[in-house]
């Protein structure tokens, strides 16, 4: 009595699980299914295989026999099966040593959406939106060893702290976005932006010599109008460090003569660009 109970309390799970759930053979034709599974492919299908696009089958053929083999004792697969929608397959022996797999099969596409949201606001900048150090880094790396082309700006802002003394910080944080919005409105489709932390931030350029120069300047009196427009009566400005790339460079090399550019720019008498020359020790004014 009590194994005829068991058995009728795993049917009633198997068949009213919100699980997918099916037992197949190895090659995939279906034993028995649930109803749930009808959510991944119709009820006229005889083959797990038509859940996912004939691209993918051989991958999961290959699971399926490995497990039925004793090769592996169980497998679990992502699969995209259609525009935007994503299922995972795991599967292991039935243990009533038929032969047969029991797969289960879930859909993970709010998954992957609530992963990717997360990866994307693990690499950008809370309050700006902009890229943060470590996407910048990646990206500034990625540049320099596929195409060491372009131009790095350091950029920190003048007259920053004087905002937050006498506006506040709420206002300190409305300037900032108006930087990163002027910034990322002042860069091309190939180039990033980033807020390194605090009022310093840095950009990737796709251009060098005069046009990288240009830009910088242009940047500096948006940020002005910018910041303005923002808090009335803040007067913000950009010191500006700017170096070539140059290939065989190391990139802590070329990140470290841009920072010092900046510093002699604020020193200079801020609100200019001062560019670090091919040695990466001298500095020209600008």
């Amino acid at each position: 009595m009590e194994q005829q109970l068991s058995g009728q309390t795993v049917q009633f799970m198997f068949e009213n699980s919100p699980i997918g759930m099916c037992s197949v053979s190895a090659e995939g034709t279906i034993v028995r299914r649930n109803a749930a599974c009808e959510t991944f492919l119709p009820a006229a299908e005889t083959s797990i295989l038509a859940a996912i696009p004939e691209s993918q089958r051989a991958t999961l053929l290959e699971a399926m026999r490995a497990v039925h083999a004793g090769a592996e004792r169980a497998f679990k697969l992502a699969f995209e099966s259609g525009p935007d929608r994503g299922i995972e397959i795991s599967g292991m022996p039935m243990r009533a040593g038929s032969g047969d797999l029991m797969l289960h099969i879930v859909d993970i596409t709010d998954r992957r959406r609530r992963e990717s949201e997360l990866r994307e606001a693990a690499e950008h900048d809370a309050l700006t939106g902009l890229d943060n150090v470590r996407r910048f880094r990646r990206a500034f790396d990625n540049r320099l060893a596929t195409r060491p082309f372009g131009t790095l700006l350091m950029i920190d802002l003048d007259g920053f702290k004087a905002v937050n003394d006498s506006y506040g910080h709420k206002a300190g944080d409305e300037v900032l976005v108006a930087v990163a919005a002027t910034l990322r409105e002042s860069i091309g489709p190939s180039d990033c932006a980033a807020r390194l932390g605090g009022d310093e931030f840095a950009i990737l350029l796709s251009i060098e010599g005069s046009l990288a120069f240009d830009t910088a300047a242009s940047i500096i009196a948006r940020i002005e109008s910018a910041a303005s427009a923002a808090v009335p009566g803040a007067r913000v400005s950009a010191s500006i460090g700017l170096v070539t790339l140059l290939g065989g460079s190391a990139a802590s090399a070329l990140l470290e003569a841009a920072d010092r550019a900046m510093y002699v720019a604020k020193r200079a008498g801020k609100g200019r660009t001062v560019s670090a020359d091919h040695d990466l020790r001298s500095h020209r004014a600008s």
